[in-house]
Protein backbone atom coordinates (compact mmCIF):
# COMPACT_ATOMS: atom_id res chain seq x y z
CA UNK A 1 0.00 0.00 0.00
CA UNK A 2 2.31 2.53 0.86
CA UNK A 3 6.04 2.49 0.71
CA UNK A 4 7.42 2.23 4.58
CA UNK A 5 11.17 1.95 3.33
CA UNK A 6 13.84 5.24 4.11
CA UNK A 7 17.12 5.21 2.41
CA UNK A 8 19.87 6.15 4.64
CA UNK A 9 23.42 6.38 2.95
CA UNK A 10 22.44 3.52 0.77
CA UNK A 11 21.06 1.15 3.44
CA UNK A 12 17.10 0.72 3.33
CA UNK A 13 15.07 0.90 6.33
CA UNK A 14 12.37 -0.18 6.90
CA UNK A 15 10.00 2.57 8.83
CA UNK A 16 8.84 0.74 11.44
CA UNK A 17 11.78 -0.68 12.77
CA UNK A 18 13.55 2.79 12.89
CA UNK A 19 10.89 4.31 15.16
CA UNK A 20 11.02 0.78 17.30
CA UNK A 21 14.78 1.71 17.81
CA UNK A 22 14.06 5.24 18.29
CA UNK A 23 11.69 4.09 21.32
CA UNK A 24 14.16 1.77 22.62
CA UNK A 25 16.91 4.42 22.44
CA UNK A 26 15.09 6.88 24.55
CA UNK A 27 14.36 3.86 26.91
CA UNK A 28 18.30 3.16 27.21
CA UNK A 29 19.05 6.54 27.61
CA UNK A 30 16.69 7.45 30.46
CA UNK A 31 17.46 4.73 32.24
CA UNK A 32 21.18 5.58 31.81
CA UNK A 33 21.15 9.38 33.01
CA UNK A 34 18.18 8.58 35.51
CA UNK A 35 19.98 5.62 37.21
CA UNK A 36 22.88 7.77 38.34
CA UNK A 37 20.46 10.11 40.08
CA UNK A 38 20.04 9.81 44.05
CA UNK A 39 17.44 11.99 45.19
CA UNK A 40 17.95 11.95 48.93
CA UNK A 41 21.14 13.20 48.50
CA UNK A 42 20.27 15.84 45.62
CA UNK A 43 17.58 17.58 47.92
CA UNK A 44 20.43 17.22 51.44
CA UNK A 45 22.62 19.36 49.40
CA UNK A 46 20.08 21.32 48.23
CA UNK A 47 19.43 21.64 52.05
CA UNK A 48 23.09 22.47 53.13
CA UNK A 49 23.17 25.05 49.71
CA UNK A 50 19.85 26.79 51.46
CA UNK A 51 21.22 26.78 54.53
CA UNK A 52 24.17 27.80 54.46
CA UNK A 53 22.71 31.06 52.66
CA UNK A 54 20.20 32.09 54.74
CA UNK A 55 22.02 31.87 58.00
CA UNK A 56 24.40 34.88 59.18
CA UNK A 57 26.91 32.65 60.89
CA UNK A 58 30.28 32.83 59.62
CA UNK A 59 31.42 30.09 56.98
CA UNK A 60 33.68 27.93 59.05
CA UNK A 61 30.21 27.37 61.22
CA UNK A 62 28.26 25.83 58.14
CA UNK A 63 30.91 23.82 56.95
CA UNK A 64 31.40 22.18 60.18
CA UNK A 65 27.24 21.70 60.43
CA UNK A 66 27.49 20.46 57.11
CA UNK A 67 30.19 17.87 57.40
CA UNK A 68 28.28 17.24 61.43
CA UNK A 69 24.81 16.07 58.75
CA UNK A 70 27.05 13.80 56.36
CA UNK A 71 28.04 12.03 59.17
CA UNK A 72 25.35 11.07 60.48
CA UNK A 73 23.64 10.45 57.24
CA UNK A 74 26.59 7.82 56.98
CA UNK A 75 25.88 6.38 60.35
CA UNK A 76 21.80 6.09 59.31
CA UNK A 77 23.22 4.35 56.35
CA UNK A 78 25.46 1.95 58.43
CA UNK A 79 22.48 1.15 60.71
CA UNK A 80 19.94 0.56 57.66
CA UNK A 81 22.42 -2.05 55.67
CA UNK A 82 22.66 -3.91 59.13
Amino acid sequence: MYNMDITILGYKFNLEVLILIGVVYLILVGHTVGGCCNMPLIMEGLENMMNSNSSNSSSSDSSSSSSDNMKKMALLKQQQNK
